[in-house]
């Protein structure tokens, strides 16, 4: 099957079933990033309220054919709680339960449903695994997709599983995984992205990213993503040296550069 994981709203993936306890709340960067850039033409831009809570992103791209692709994110809260996201596309809406998000609902700019995601949590509130129900599948296509979240002692997701069932009457099929083999200490300031949505208080990646292998369904490595930052005075990444492999060659890395 191919572009299952596709997600309305993704514009980045952000880099759970650890029973061990999560240590406290955990504290928002003291930095806010407000922009990664890798071109003129390839940034994302953020911007913040009062409350340090995302109210606009700004995605752009240079595609496959060299044409460039914009997408721009408005984000309305309820006192702390995301409740509405609107984009070129379309708009999302965002259910809670006991103060976590339990559900957000797509639909097009012209009112068509094109999925529903339903949250899950650990017995920490940690992410568990989301399901993504989609409203009108393709021919041949999935019914439901499913990503699940794995934690090491320090709150870092470990690992990342993508799967699917073609109906809901059938397990879910593993379709590839993602393996955070290494962090550095440093703090993450960019905004965790969950299928292309930024929820406030859902945190992924505490430290940055280092090393992350790529698994396909039967567990066998098909390449992998390796990371070098340089910082700020605060410890605070200012620079990222993305290395892609494709099996164990290495390209020449894509460098992104951060402000604040």
């Amino acid at each position: 099957m191919k572009n299952i994981f596709l997600p309305f709203f993704a514009i980045i993936i952000g880099f759970s079933c650890s029973k061990d306890p999560i240590p406290g709340p955990v504290p928002l960067p003291v930095k806010n990033v407000t922009k990664i850039s890798s071109s003129p033409n390839d940034y994302q831009v953020f911007e913040y309220n009062s409350e340090r809570l995302i109210t606009k992103y700004i995605g752009q791209w240079t595609n496959g054919t060299g044409a460039i692709n914009k997408i721009t994110h408005l984000m309305e809260y309820n006192g702390s709680q995301l409740v509405k996201t609107t984009n070129d596309i379309g708009y999302t809406f965002y259910t809670y339960q006991n103060n976590l998000l339990s559900k957000a609902e797509n639909f097009y700019l012209s009112g068509k449903k094109l999925s529903t995601f339903l949250f899950h949590y650990t017995p920490q509130k940690k992410l568990d695994y989301v399901i993504e129900q989609i409203a009108f599948p393709v021919a041949g296509g999935a019914e439901e997709t499913k990503v699940s979240y794995q934690y090491n002692a320090n709150g870092n997701v470990m690992r990342m599983d993508f799967a699917y069932r073609l109906h809901t009457t059938e397990p879910f099929m593993l379709d590839f995984s993602k393996v955070f083999e290494q962090y550095d200490n440093h703090p993450n300031p960019e905004p965790t992205g969950i299928l292309g949505n930024f929820i406030p208080g859902i945190i992924l990646h505490i430290n940055n990213p280092v090393k992350v292998n790529n698994l396909n369904k039967f567990g066998n490595p098909t390449g992998y993503s390796r990371y070098e930052y340089h910082y700020d005075a605060s410890g605070y990444p200012i620079q990222r040296k993305h290395f892609i492999a494709a099996g164990s060659v290495e390209n020449p890395p894509v460098i992104f550069q951060y402000e604040y």
